[in-house]
């Protein structure tokens, strides 16, 4: 049984990561909705958890785009520890 890339286990991470900071945006745009309507600050209501939401939506465009450059940074590691030891 042949084990999956790591390229692909990135890939995977990051569309995880993408479904739930995009399930927590929603929930961020409904509960904007509810805090507009009893006149709350935004950030009263939810702090900082837009920012951490779109920081979450940041970086799994990172690793699913950004997969093959850190399979090859992972890789050259890995050739560097081999050398010394």
């Amino acid at each position: 049984m042949k084990s999956p890339s790591l390229e692909k286990c990135i890939r995977v991470v990051g569309v995880i990561l993408a479904i739930i900071s995009g399930l927590s945006l929603l929930f961020c745009i409904a509960l904007i909705g509810s805090a507009m309507e009893k006149r709350y600050s935004v950030t009263q209501s939810l702090g900082y958890w837009p920012l951490f939401t779109v920081l979450l939506l940041v970086v799994s465009g990172f690793f699913i785009f950004g997969a093959p450059h850190l399979v090859r940074a992972i890789g050259k590691n890995k050739s560097d520890e081999d050398k010394l030891g």
